[in-house]
């Protein structure tokens, strides 16, 4: 999961969102975990994502 595109709210015209296109968005929430002193392992917590759109006319 993942990807970009470029939205400028002030400036929607140099943003990539066509009219009509709704982009979905996640929020998500990550634990840290310590695998050994020189190495982070991250996990998702599913439970916490949340969820939204992006709509633009």
């Amino acid at each position: 999961m993942g990807g970009s595109a470029l939205y400028n709210p002030t400036d929607l015209t140099s943003s990539q969102l066509a009219n009509g296109v709704y982009v979905a968005t996640r929020l998500g929430e990550v634990a840290a975990e310590m695998y050994d002193a020189d190495t982070v392992i991250y996990k998702d917590i599913p439970e916490n994502a949340q969820y939204g759109y992006i709509y633009w006319e």
